[in-house]
């Protein structure tokens, strides 16, 4: 009978690497390989999920028809082109018509953004498969993203704009790619369109 023997490093409970060393014929390895390739398989599956809060306020009754213009950021990027075209999205959805002519719009839409410097925190905990502890960490980013509705035709101070509606959204998670939570952040404050909301807690999976 052929016997095949794996080579494996583990941290042992002094906190020292060590070799370790697995006997097993034919059968066995192909069973741990199976069983290798389906864990593997299984987390690669496992959809990642974002969750936080939005609170939103309604001023104005909704403006059916009305065009709008999407009052740009200073960062000429990819990402804020993508980030637009998003909100353009779901303004549509709710019968407003996109103009690129701020002169002809009824309304505006402003849209802000921040990711906070990440907290790193490390755990410890007994390993029971190879020994030792595992140790593991994580970082988590405050993420924050704002959208507001204004009527450009009633706002005669910039300083002083008349809002129809407004919603911001709270959030903290591993990630900080901005360009791929926005995919998720832009349509969960527009499901509170027309509401009256505080800290209302959400969970959806991401894009």
């Amino acid at each position: 009978m052929t016997i095949f023997c794996i080579i494996y490093i583990r941290l042992k409970g002094d906190g020292v690497l060590g070799v370790g060393v697995l006997a097993m014929n034919r059968i066995q390895l192909y069973i741990a390989i199976a069983v290798i390739f389906t864990i593997v398989g299984t987390l690669a599956c496992v959809p990642s999920f974002i969750s936080g809060s939005v609170s939103s306020a309604t001023y104005q009754p909704h403006l059916s028809n009305a065009t709008f213009f999407i009052i740009q950021s200073d960062r000429v990027t990819l990402t804020e082109r993508n980030i637009q075209a998003l909100i353009a999205k779901e303004m549509e959805k709710l019968s407003f018509k996109l103009v690129t002519d701020r002169a002809t719009a009824d309304l505006g839409v402003v849209y802000s953004y921040s990711i906070g410097a990440g907290a790193t925190s490390v755990s410890s905990r007994p390993d029971f498969v190879w020994g030792g502890q595992r140790v593991e960490s994580s970082t988590e980013y405050p993420r924050y993203f704002e959208v507001a509705i204004i009527d450009i035709r009633r706002t005669v101070d910039p300083k002083e704009p008349v809002f129809i509606w407004q919603a911001e959204l709270y959030s903290s998670g591993s990630s900080s790619n901005i360009a791929w939570l926005a995919e998720s952040f832009v349509p969960e404050l527009f499901k509170r369109y027309g509401e009256n909301v505080t800290n209302k807690r959400f969970m959806t999976s991401g894009p």
